[in-house]
């Protein structure tokens, strides 16, 4: 394999940077082991990057690699999510199943965002196809926080009213409902649980608070359904939720005993695992249950770098989202989201250059989403944070500013 070759590769894998001598030599090592195992005309992923089709053809001792472009390349489609002016920060990104993205962001007193004082927050709003927010206004109250859609569609906020006292309020198509505490309460509230934007949904509404002060002392389980509030009884869920899937099963923290409660019954997870002298050998921290109750969430193991951890049901043990398969496998690093379909997304780390990427997961196979996009996009993703469907969203960097993105999978992806 030529000099020329090995940039080309190392250009395509990494997205037009350049590599240090030392990393490209370290690279050059790696293809040159791994390549003679690849069969002719078979995809190769090269730490989930599916972007070449290599054919190894063995001539006089050497190897004659060919690349093609990934056709997946052509089918992706990525657009910067823009604010109005004035607007800068973005505390947290919610997003639809029908691709709309709602973003909690601070109005300050600069005209470009960065100076001045902090006046409040505003919650904006992307809706399908185009790119310019659309400003949300609460009629007679401040917006204290904005959370997450609802599988029904229905965006979840929080405001202070003129009383002072909180209360959860539903957006949806310019319509705004207010979700009134229980009888005798003051408040109606959400607690943050292993996400600050998740919301706790159950099939029948949304799970919450009702508290009688300000302070949100000895808060009651609530339950709305139709927008009106019922108690839900105590034991039915002790601890509160830190997340749940539509099917009405729910992800408990217990004081650090993690468990599943499903149809009347509770499921202890295992999240640590000892040697016959009680060494400990690895620990996990569940943060995201399935539709099927696979559960996703960090993975400490003996001697290793944390990776993401897989559940494939509520009493299995964890492993890897994806092991280690060559010198060339991106690590897995952090867990964002878990869609109804069983998608991942997150960041995984590259063993040679450091750097972190953006991938999207589902059933066993991965891809690094920089590798969607083409070399000349003036894209550069750093994270990614909800995934809906076959849309992604997260942060990266545009034309050289920081920028939000909304990515729309190609089908088949991943």
């Amino acid at each position: 394999m030529t000099e020329e070759e090995l940039e080309r590769q190392a250009k395509l894998w990494h997205g037009g940077t350049s590599l240090e001598s030392e990393k490209t030599e370290t690279l050059r090592a790696a293809l040159m082991a791994t390549l003679p195992h690849v069969r002719r005309h078979r995809r190769w992923q090269l730490g989930g990057v599916a972007a070449l089709v290599v054919t190894s053809v063995p001539l006089g001792g050497a190897l004659i690699v060919s690349l093609s472009a990934d056709p997946l390349i052509a089918q992706t489609r990525i657009e910067p999510l823009r604010f109005p002016e004035g607007k800068y920060g973005i505390n947290g990104l919610a997003l639809a199943t029908d691709g709309t993205v709602a973003g909690e962001c601070a109005i300050t007193s600069g005209n470009d965002g960065l100076g001045g004082r902090t006046l409040g927050k505003q919650a904006l709003v992307w809706h399908p196809g185009r790119s310019v927010a659309e400003t949300l206004r609460v009629p007679g109250a401040t917006l204290s926080g904005l959370r997450d859609f609802l599988p029904s569609g229905e965006l979840v906020c929080y405001v202070t009213r003129q009383d002072q006292h909180f209360q959860i309020v539903l957006w949806q198509q310019g319509k705004w409902q207010s979700l009134p505490p229980l009888p005798g309460y003051s408040s109606s509230f959400l607690r943050v649980g292993s996400d600050s934007l998740r919301v706790v949904s159950a099939p029948r509404g949304l799970v919450g608070y009702s508290a009688t002060n300000k302070k949100l002392d000895k808060p009651q389980l609530t339950l709305w359904h139709n927008g009106k509030p019922e108690p839900l009884p105590e034991g039915v869920l002790p601890e509160s939720p830190w997340a749940s899937n539509t099917k009405g099963d729910f992800l408990l923290n217990t004081k650090g005993d993690f468990q599943v409660y499903s149809g009347g019954r509770f499921t202890p997870i295992p999240t640590e695992g000892r040697d016959s002298h009680g060494q400990l050998l690895w620990k996990g921290i569940p943060r995201h249950i399935g539709e099927n109750k696979i559960l996703i969430g960090e993975l400490e193991r003996k001697g290793q770098e944390t990776t993401i951890g897989l559940w494939t049901s509520p009493t299995a043990q964890p492993r890897p989202l994806w092991e280690k398969s060559s010198t060339l496998t991106k690590l897995p690093l952090r867990c964002a989201d878990l869609d109804a379909e069983g998608k991942v997304v997150g960041e995984m780390k590259d063993p040679l250059t450091g750097a972190i990427t953006p991938f999207v997961w589902k059933e066993g196979r991965y891809r690094d989403l920089q590798t969607l996009l083409p070399l000349n996009s003036g894209w550069i993703l750093q994270g990614a944070m909800r995934v809906a469907g076959r849309t992604v969203i997260g942060m990266g960097q545009y034309k050289g500013e920081p920028a939000v993105y909304r990515l729309t999978l190609p089908p088949g992806c991943p």
